[in-house]
Order: C-alpha cells, then structure tokens, then sequence
C-alpha cells in the first residue's frame, strides 16, 4: 500500500500549473453586489491584487483556487463558482473564445476548445466524446496539489453550458445531464434548479451530455476566413508554449486524456505533439524513458487516485485507465501493488487517510476535505 499512497503524493509536473487572470473575470462585481471587497477578499487569499492588472496575466491554480474559497468565505454563498458564470463574458477565456464562435460546426468548435484550452489553463483538458445519442463533453485539471475543486469544476461546466448556447443561439437550450464528481453540497437544490437538467453528483467525471445531433448545428457566428486567420495564431501559440513545457509531463498528459476514449497511443500523441512517432520515441529516449513506460506509469498513478475514490467503481476504474475489460484492470494493479483493487480498498478503509486534496468549501456536506475510504 505504501507504493500507492506515494505514488499519489508524487506531483506529475515540475512547474506549477498557471492559468490567465480572466479565469475570474467578473468577480469583483459579483463581490461588490454581495457588499463585499475584492482586496479584502485577496489579501484573506493572500494573492497579489497586480496579477489582475491584465487579463492576460499568469496566476497558479492554487491561487484561484484560493481566491474562490476566499469568496465562499466572505460572501457566505457557497454557489460562487455557478453565479460568477452567469456574469462571466464568454471572451474570458481570451482567444480561443473568438476561435470557437468562428467555427463551421459545433463539433468543429469543440474540437477547437479540445485542442486549445491549455493556452488559457495550463495542466487542464477539456474533451468529449460522441456515445448513442449523446455528446459527453468533459473538464480535467491535473494540479495534484488541488484533487478536486468544487467552484473550479462547477464554474467550467455552467461555462460549458454557456458557451454551447451563445454558440448556437439558443439561450433556452438545455444539457440532457450534468455530472459532478463532488457530493451533493448544501446548495444541491439551486445548482438543480440553475442547470434545469438531471444533475448527477458524486459521478466518475465532470462535464456535461448534449444531444449528439446539435454536433452538425451552424454556429451563428461562423466565419470561415477568420476563423482559419485563428487557428493559425492558435496553432502558432500552442507551438511555442509546447516546445517551453517538459515533454515527458506533455506526453503524460495527453495519456490521460487519451485514456477513457482509448485514443492514447503513440500514433494519437504524436500527432497531438505534431511529431511522428519515430521522433517522439528518440525524444523520449533521451529523456530515459520510452512511451511504453510512461503509459504504464501514467495508468499506475491514476489508479492510486481512482482507488481512494469509492464512488468509483471497479469497473468504471478499469474504463477510465484504458482497459477492456475488469480481469485485464486486476492482472495490472496485482502487477502494480502487489495487492488486488479490493484489498487496497479495504486497506485505505482501516487507516482513512486524508486525500491528497480538497472539495473547496461547501464541497463536502460537513464543507470540509473529505476522507478517503
């Protein structure tokens, strides 16, 4: 057991994940009508009021993270995250905003957010796929020092939510479900009553379903020559802040996001790194590792946070790491630990141990870190 709970302490990236200062843009006012001070507000979070002076600016993810627990604090509303949403423009998220609301399709619009969120979030993916009738679109962030957010998480989705009805013009339009890996938190009834749609709490994911026929919808907006005028800027945007960010950290973020939908080969990564796999493997080598082993160990670390998570099943567990099937998910973990999944389970129901990270208030029914079981 000891491997496992090291293995979630251990950060997966060298620096520490940032994203833009728009991220919450529109806060001091959503403070200032509920009679309380900004500055006040973060010098509790003990962030530097001159990281706001541009939106384009670089702030930690923890430092958000404080910011909006701050907020939580002083207003006493633990549904900040849901009502800065409703205030936020959708141009927050600075160019990629523009790119999108140019595109043809919706599905040429996500396709766009997949591939650029990380200019505005760093450590973040948002992606989706298409399953029956349904688009799941998804929302994760790998800053290890923060598991779970709950006002992160909750303001992602409603902006999702947003995004999807300023693209296709359609302000009554309404998500099939929305899921939330947190619990049910105090405000459950008005976070049901804001998304007007079956609301699932304590799921395997975050993110939110639509019916997959709205993927072929126009976007009201689309603009095909500035939309390629964009992607370009884009293209040439993700290019340079790739070749600054370590690429074993790079290649094992695209393994977990490549996982649930089984798109974390080589071939996919590669190409998501615009390098061929023959490249990528030599790039690899000099850095002492091969891909084998990155995946293997990507999928070691995710089972370790998976585990001591019991609202996630065994087999849900054996989907999110990439597997087949359940027996294939036990052969590996008995590989990994020593132990099967049930006996690591009960293993972390005897010492409770806290988790490596936190609901943000209000998250948790008590509004406390939870215990893992």
């Amino acid at each position: 057991m000891a491997s496992c709970l090291q293995a979630v302490m251990k950060p997966t990236s060298k620096k520490v994940p940032t994203l833009r200062a728009a991220a919450i843009e529109g806060l001091p006012e959503l403070l200032r009508r509920k009679g309380v001070s900004m500055d006040a507000v973060l010098k509790e979070a003990q962030v530097s009021p001159a990281i706001f002076s541009s939106p384009d600016n670089r702030l930690s993810f923890q430092d958000m993270a404080r910011v909006l627990d701050a907020s939580v604090n002083a207003t006493r509303c633990d549904t900040i995250g849901i009502e800065l949403s409703q205030i936020q423009s959708p141009k927050a998220i600075g160019k990629i905003s523009y790119l999108i609301h140019s595109a043809e399709t919706l599905a040429e619009s996500l396709e766009c957010g997949k591939r650029y969120y990380a200019l505005h979030q760093e450590d973040a993916v948002i992606d989706f796929f298409v399953s029956g009738g349904s688009v799941t679109v998804t929302y994760d962030q790998f800053d290890q020092s923060i598991l779970m957010h709950r006002q992160d998480v909750e303001l992602t989705v409603a902006l999702l939510v947003k995004a999807f009805k300023v693209c296709l013009g359609d302000s009554l339009l309404t998500p099939t479900s929305v899921h939330f890996r947190h619990p049910p938190p105090r405000s459950e009834a008005a976070v049901r009553q804001f998304f007007g749609c079956p609301v699932h709490f304590s799921d395997y994911f975050d993110g939110v379903k639509f019916p997959s026929a709205l993927l072929n919808k126009r976007i009201v907006s689309a603009d095909k020559m500035l939309f390629r005028i964009l992607e370009q800027h884009c293209e040439e945007h993700l290019i340079t802040t790739s070749h600054e960010a370590d690429l074993v950290d790079r290649v094992r973020k695209l393994i977990v996001s490549g996982l649930k939908g089984g798109s974390a080969t080589i071939e996919r990564v590669s190409a998501e790194l615009t390098l061929t796999a023959r490249t990528l493997q030599r790039r690899l080598a000099d850095e002492g590792v091969t891909f084998n082993e990155l995946f293997d160990d990507t999928r070691k670390h995710l089972s370790c946070i998976y585990i001591r998570d019991e609202r996630i099943h065994l087999a849900e567990m054996a989907y999110l790491l990439g597997y087949a099937d359940l027996p294939s998910f036990h052969r590996a973990f008995k590989r990994w630990h020593g132990i099967t999944p049930q006996q690591m389970r009960g293993a972390l129901e005897v010492s409770a141990e806290p988790v490596n990270g936190t609901f943000g208030p209000g998250g948790s029914p008590s509004g406390q870190s939870r215990s893992a079981r």
